[in-house]
């Protein structure tokens, strides 16, 4: 595949990671479609590169977290019903597709894409008080996101 087809195809898998990212507080469904169109995207981008996946260190303990997980699952008095209910573990591949795709400026894109629903009903109000309050704890001292 040409270089200009594998950078198409980054800029693809990116524009859908963050559609994906802009549409998981607003909904369920739409960013469930966009996570599989943008791990689409990242697998053929991997095959195009001829590349293995990478990701952060401590996706190793996030693998270990979803095997013991499925192991749970798996000893659980309806096994079935907890296969179906472990499903959220897939979710874990989005660190290796963030971590591919959201590097330099498309990572500060990404985090300006998510900072704006921070104070937003769906964040559960912890995100606005976590990034309004200057204090810790009522201790008096500046909160390390506070200072400039």
């Amino acid at each position: 595949m040409t270089a200009s087809r594998v950078a198409g195809l980054e800029t693809a898998a990116f524009a859908a990671l963050l559609g994906f990212v802009a549409a998981l507080q607003i909904s369920i469904a739409a960013s469930g479609i966009l996570l599989t169109f943008t791990a689409g995207l990242w697998i053929a981008l991997l095959a195009a590169e001829r590349g293995r996946p990478a990701a952060p260190p401590f996706f190793l303990a996030l693998l270990a977290y979803a095997a013991a997980t499925l192991v749970s699952a798996a000893f659980s008095l309806d096994p079935v019903a907890s296969f179906v209910d472990s499903r959220e573990v897939l979710l874990f591949v989005v660190a290796p597709i963030v971590f591919r795709l959201a590097r330099g400026e498309r990572a500060q894109t990404l985090a300006t894409v998510i900072v704006p629903w921070a104070p937003s009903p769906p964040c559960g109000g912890w995100c606005s008080t976590a990034f309004s309050s200057t204090t810790i704890s009522g201790s008096g001292r500046t909160a390390p996101w506070a200072t400039t």
